[in-house]
């Protein structure tokens, strides 16, 4: 009768099973059925497979590298295909009722592109050096921003300074090449301030959260996703206005229509 330890020596030509797992799976597959060899490839590792996460993060990595490469030509796609999904999702879920605008889409497209992403990309680009004009690097948390009191500086720049400047350019940019020059004034009488506090609103804390929790290489990223929110928001007031103006001209048409019926 056989042993335990001598049927290893018979197969596997050793006293131990594990001294060599290649050996062992080659003879294994001489000796063994082939129904315990598939049993055994079971309880193998399974390879890894590229899933949807790997091919998320696989992107994120290609798109923070061509920010390095291309910065610019990166923010511009990028900003154009936001701006634009952004007025595409405002058309499609906040105003159902009207007919899509392929019109308003492309402007609001191009505007992303070529007003939008430049600014920004300069602005920022020279607002760290702005900012260590005053507030020097340190060591520590936010070093490289000056501390605190460096992340504090930008924020109030941006959102106190530039902020409110850019919103009615965007807003007047929108409506020139809508062809609404005539109502630049009356929008941003009316809407302007408004725009800037929900400007605020969002993204003053965006930043906090963006300063103080998210990693430096995934910044772009969530100022991205926060961007996707603001444009919906940026192409319905933008809009809305309008809808007012069209509103009032067709009451004071159809009033004056009655008086003269009347008459």
């Amino acid at each position: 009768m056989y042993t335990s330890t001598s049927m290893n020596r018979v197969f596997f030509g050793s006293s131990s099973l594990f001294n060599n797992p290649a050996k062992v799976l080659h003879r294994a597959r001489v000796v063994f059925p082939r129904v315990f060899l598939k049993r055994f490839r079971c309880t193998e590792a399974a390879p890894k497979q590229k899933g949807s996460t790997s091919g998320l993060w696989s992107w994120v990595e290609a798109y923070t590298k061509r920010l390095e490469t291309h910065p610019l030509s990166t923010k511009a796609i990028s900003s154009g295909f936001l701006v634009g999904l952004g007025d595409g999702l405002t058309q499609i879920f906040i105003e159902p009722d009207r007919d899509f605008d392929f019109r308003r889409i492309g402007s609001m497209t191009f505007l992303g592109t070529f007003l939008l992403a430049p600014t920004l990309h300069m602005w920022y680009g020279s607002l760290g050096s702005i900012v260590a004009r005053f507030i020097p690097p340190t060591i520590g948390r936010f070093g490289d921003a000056g501390g605190i009191k460096g992340v504090l500086a930008k924020l109030c720049l941006d959102q106190f300074a530039f902020a409110p400047v850019f919103v009615g350019v965007f807003i007047s940019a929108i409506m020139t090449l809508e062809g609404r020059m005539s109502e630049i004034g009356t929008v941003l009488a009316n809407d302007w301030s408004k725009t800037v506090c929900v400007n605020w609103l969002v993204w003053i804390p965006s930043q906090i959260v963006m300063f103080s929790v998210v990693p430096l290489h995934l910044q772009v990223l969530w100022a991205n996703g926060v961007g996707l929110i603001w444009n919906c928001y940026l192409s319905y007031a933008s809009h809305q206005e309008h809808d007012e103006v069209d509103g009032e001209t067709t009451a004071v048409a159809g009033n004056k229509d009655s008086e003269v019926t009347l008459a």
